[in-house]
């Protein structure tokens, strides 16, 4: 299942691997431009890193909420996550880029 909240993708995962580190605070990704943040309510929820800095998510509670300044806030249930940010395809350098929020 996916999950969508402007340009952060919220993608179910099977296991995690090996190594996760719990990060502290709820922000999974800031905005470049207005210094807004997608955050994860940390009461039903625990955010962990990887050595290469990605992202995942255990949702403990039956579900819990994201919000973000300039988006709807969606709700993610139970379950394993990893984070990414969204790309696109530039068609003239012929190469994917993330998107900025």
């Amino acid at each position: 299942m996916l999950y969508q909240q402007g340009d952060v993708l919220i993608e179910t995962v099977e296991n995690f691997p090996m190594g996760l580190k719990k990060k502290h605070g709820n922000v999974l990704a800031e905005g470049e431009a207005t210094g807004h943040a997608h955050k994860i309510d940390l009461a039903q929820s625990n955010v962990f890193c990887d050595a290469e800095g990605n992202l995942y998510v255990e949702v403990i509670g039956d579900n819990a909420v994201i919000q973000h300044e300039e988006h709807k806030q969606i709700t993610v249930p139970k379950g394993k996550y990893r984070v990414r940010k969204v790309r696109e395809y530039d068609h003239f350098y012929r190469a994917p880029r993330p998107i900025g929020d």
